[in-house]
């Protein structure tokens, strides 16, 4: 038996998934597949990992495919300059993209920063202000107060006529309230230094001027006044309930101002218990002093009823609120209502002052300082004066618990009345003039803000523990 006998004979290619055969390779690929006779034809091997010298040339090298077939320009970048030139021109995009969003990441970080700085710069001029008037404004009272104290005492020392006078500087002392004046000159002073223009402006006091070129100030009609009346009462019930409660756990929380001393049986407000320390040095205690007809009434009463409104309200709703107004109408009106009751240096004072400034920041924000002007003396003057210390007090103790009593009911009913007939209404103002994030961070961190909350926390705690001492 040859050679050519003893191999297997011939197996057919197997048909294609398309149908047909796999074509037999030419004559000429025998040799170039090293067969042994033309006769034996070598059968194409379909595994895919056949060498290429055994495929057909139509299946053969990577220079025999037609492009169709060449599967490189979709794996080595190297083998295809189509391919490499599009890996390229995508690498640079994704670089560039990088770039692009790592600049806009660096723009974005720095506009926050900035913005920042800008909200703390307008918090800190308006806290810087008011704490400077704050300072200046106490710092003349005492003064004032501690120089008549020594020349009192240096006349009672002496005796003689200078008692008399003493007497008499010690009745301005406590009773006549003149101190006040005095150091609200003193701040006012102060006040048109500092805001001089500001406070002359007339964007100040009738609002500032809308596109179509009129003030945003406006009048008030007589439902929305009386609206606003009610909140003032509302906010006087509610800490007249406050009271109360806390009264029936034993709790004492009143305002160092109150009892029979009035507004000024308190230190820096009227100054120590003096009519105690005159008794102390022999004088006869007039009770006079502290009483709402009598010495009192003439300087405390043109400061509380009249003064304290108007200066107050271009302090924190003219000067600090106008100020911080950029930052947010909503943020403007909560941080000076914030300010104002701090500025009171009392707890049950600043709490009442907080909801009383949060109605007269609205009412100056949306109508003009004029009637939040209005508003504030129609509390201090007619609710508190007129009503209370006048009228209720000459009727004796019991009528002025009545009237009290009187107030709570009638405030709280009205601020159930308003907020069901108009609590959407505020909801929809509170939407729309909300404060951008990161406002209220940037602004309460502030140096100036810190300085002015600090100093005032320490004052209240301060006055609180020296009234219990003299008491």
């Amino acid at each position: 038996m040859n050679e050519r006998s003893s191999q297997p004979a011939a197996v057919p290619p197997p048909p294609l998934p398309g149908g047909g055969s796999v074509p037999t390779a030419p004559q000429s690929a025998y040799a170039a597949a090293g067969s042994a006779s033309p006769s034996q034809p070598v059968q194409y091997n379909s595994n895919q990992h056949a060498s290429a010298q055994q495929r057909p040339a139509q299946y053969g090298t990577e220079q025999q495919r037609p492009a169709q077939y060449n599967v490189s320009q979709y794996g080595s970048a190297g083998q295809h300059p189509a391919a490499a030139q599009y890996q390229a021109s995508q690498y640079a995009a994704n670089q560039y993209g990088a770039a692009s969003q790592y600049h806009a990441a660096m723009q974005a970080a720095a506009q926050r920063a900035e913005r920042r700085r800008g909200i703390k710069t307008t918090v800190n001029r308006a806290s810087r202000f008011a704490l400077i008037y704050m300072i200046v404004f106490m710092g003349a009272y005492l003064l004032c107060q501690l120089a008549l104290e020594a020349i009192a005492k240096h006349m009672i020392d002496t005796g003689g006529a200078g008692f008399g006078h003493a007497l008499a500087l010690l009745a301005i002392i406590n009773g006549e309230g003149l101190l006040y004046l005095f150091a609200v000159a003193v701040g006012v002073i102060v006040l048109m230094l500092m805001r001089g223009g500001m406070v002359c402006s007339a964007s100040l006091w009738l609002g500032e001027r809308g596109r179509d070129g009129r003030r945003t100030g406006r009048l008030m009609k007589p439902a929305w006044l009386v609206v606003f009346f009610a909140l003032v009462i509302g906010v006087q019930g509610v800490l007249e309930i406050t009271q109360i409660v806390l009264a029936m756990f034993g709790i004492r929380f009143v305002s160092l101002t109150d009892g029979a001393q009035g507004l000024a049986g308190t230190v820096l407000a009227g100054g120590a218990p003096l009519g105690a320390w005159h008794a102390g040095l022999g004088g006869p205690v007039d009770p006079n002093y502290f009483s709402p007809v009598g010495s009192f009434f003439v300087g405390g009463t043109c400061y509380a009823w009249f003064l304290a409104p108007i200066v107050e309200e271009i302090v924190f709703r003219g000067v600090v609120m106008g100020t911080l107004k950029p930052l947010g109408r909503k943020f403007a009106i909560l941080t000076s209502a914030i300010m104002f009751g701090l500025f009171h240096d009392d707890l049950v004072q600043g709490l009442f002052a907080f909801g009383l400034g949060l109605i007269l920041g609205f009412v100056a924000m949306e109508y003009s300082l004029l009637w939040s002007i209005a508003l504030h003396m129609f509390n201090n003057a007619v609710l508190s004066g007129l009503f209370i210390d006048v009228f209720a007090s000459s009727l004796g103790d019991d009528a002025v618990v009545i009237c009290m009593l009187l107030l709570m009911v009638v405030g709280i009913v009205g601020l159930i009345v308003v907020f069901t007939r108009f609590g959407s209404g505020l909801r929809r103002y509170s939407r729309k003039h909300r404060t951008a994030a990161g406002t209220y961070g940037a602004a309460w961190t502030s140096g100036w803000f810190v300085a002015f909350v600090v100093v005032n926390v320490a004052l209240t705690v301060a006055f609180a523990v020296l009234t219990a001492m003299g008491s």
